[in-house]
Order: C-alpha cells, then sequence, then structure tokens
C-alpha cells in the first residue's frame, strides 16, 4: 500500500504526462470517457428507475460508479479527475498554466461530446428500457430537479462531489491490485449520488436525456443553473481542496519523491 507522500508525487507525474499528451488523443480519451460514465449513469437509472423510493438513491449510487471504473481502469480522460492531477502537477512545476487548461478544455468537451452521443443515440433513438415506463419518469424528475436547484446549491453540491470523486481517485492510487482500486473508487462515489451532490460530466447525461424525454425545461437553463455552477464547484473541490490540500500537505515540505514514476491505471 503506498503512503498519501507517495501517491500524491505519483499524482503530479501522471498530471505532467497529461500535459504532453498529444490533443487530438486526450480529446478522443475525453470523449470515451463521458461514454463509459454515461454507461454507468444508464445502468444506475434502470437499476434505480423502477424500485421503491426510499431505496432509489440508494440503488442510484451502489451502480454508478461502474462508470468510473471503466475510466479508470482504461485510463481515459474525465475532467473532474483532472482537476485534481493537473493541479498537482502545475503546483509542483510539472506543467504550465496553459498545459492545465488545455487539459481541461479538451476533456470538458470530449466528455460533453461522448455524455450525449450515449443519451441520444444510444438511450433516446434506441428506445433503451430507461425511456419507458416508470424508468422515463424517474430521469424526468432526476433531471427536472437538477436544473432546478439553485445556483448557489449546485455549486455548493459540485464542490463536495468533486472532493469525494478525487478522494476516490486518490485512494484507488493507494493499492496496485483491481480489486482495492475498485472498493476505493465504489465507496466515495456511492456517497456523492446517495447524498444528492452535482457532478458535471454525469449531468451531462443525466439532464439531456431528460431533456430528449421532454422535461419543462430548456438548454439554456441546463448550461446556465446547473452545468455551470457545478462545474465550478466540481473545479474547486477537486482543486483546491483535495489538489491543492493534498500537495501542501504531503509536496509542499519536500515529503515527495519528485521523481517518483506514475502508478499504475491511474491516468484519471
Amino acid at each position: 500500500m503506498h503512503s498519501p507522500a507517495e501517491i500524491t508525487a505519483a499524482i503530479a507525474n501522471t498530471g505532467k504526462a497529461k500535459s504532453e499528451l498529444p490533443l487530438f488523443k486526450g480529446f478522443l480519451k475525453g470523449i470515451l470517457s463521458g461514454v463509459f460514465l454515461s454507461f454507468g449513469g444508464c445502468f444506475a437509472i434502470t437499476t434505480a428507475g423502477a424500485a421503491p423510493p426510499a431505496f432509489q438513491k440508494t440503488l442510484l449510487g451502489l451502480v454508478f460508479p461502474v462508470g468510473l471504473c471503466l475510466i479508470v481502469f482504461t485510463g481515459m480522460e474525465l475532467f473532474t479527475g483532472n482537476n485534481l492531477f493537473m493541479t498537482v502537477a502545475f503546483l509542483e512545476k510539472k506543467c504550465k498554466i496553459q498545459h492545465v487548461l488545455i487539459n481541461w478544455v479538451s476533456s470538458f468537451i470530449g466528455n460533453f461530446i461522448g455524455s450525449l452521443l450515449v443519451s441520444y443515440f444510444l438511450v433516446y433513438l434506441a428506445d433503451a428500457p430507461l425511456t419507458t415506463g416508470a424508468w422515463a419518469e424517474y430521469t424526468r424528475n432526476l433531471g427536472y430537479g437538477k436544473i432546478n436547484n439553485s445556483w448557489m446549491n449546485n455549486f455548493l453540491r459540485g464542490i463536495s462531489c468533486n472532493m469525494l470523486v478525487c478522494l476516490a481517485l486518490f485512494m484507488a492510487n493507494s493499492s496496485d491490485d483491481g480489486v482495492s482500486k475498485i472498493v476505493c473508487i465504489f465507496l466515495p462515489i456511492w456517497a456523492f449520488v446517495t447524498s444528492g451532490f452535482e457532478h458535471s460530466v454525469a449531468n451531462m447525461f443525466f439532464i439531456p436525456t431528460s431533456l430528449f424525454l421532454g422535461i419543462d425545461a430548456n438548454w439554456g437553463k441546463f448550461f446556465y443553473n446547473n452545468l455551470l455552477p457545478v462545474t465550478l464547484g466540481n473545479i474547486v473541490g477537486g482543486s483546491l481542496f483535495v489538489g491543492a490540500t493534498m500537495w501542501y500537505l504531503y509536496c509542499y515540505d519536500g515529503h515527495s519523491e519528485s521523481n517518483n514514476p506514475p502508478l499504475d491505471n491511474n491516468e484519471v
């Protein structure tokens, strides 16, 4: 098991590797990341949608982490995870601010495209189970609730969410075996989904799907009242409260070994 200092140093080196990734390859990884996380979202709604209301959030959170597991084990580019990796790499002077911004923008746009591809083509046009009956009603209610939260509520829920997501990724890098990584991913992600926190990339699937299913809202409200505040909150939670804090605790005072190679399977 790796120590927090070793993990933080390896995260910095992984962020450096991300900054050197060719733009198109990073963008393509971002698209696939959106696709994989949307698969988890589709699985979550199909599992929870027809369950008794008292169990819906718990079931939604229990199965949604499948998407992040797919991303971690295939080394894709998730915007919210990159908030952690690129921040630590920048603070360790392993990349420049323009590398951070390019990575964030390319992964964000890629995640959005991948999520829309699944939402429209593989769910809506394909008449997937979650577009009918109780599942469709649950999907509409889920999206409508997210859009109609207040701007500040979505911002604050975005902070909490990405703290847990980035802690999941941090913990997953404490071990080299796959089972331990899966457990470390599942617990914090289960916590954030069940708690009702807001994840920008997950919402790129949930809310467009609900819009395609005809909720009383529009794309402008989605972008302004949900995606914008949630994205900003995710950046604050992942970059400041986890990334910068871990860097300060384990790198700033010289405890980390800056030449440590990236750990296996930690490219998210």
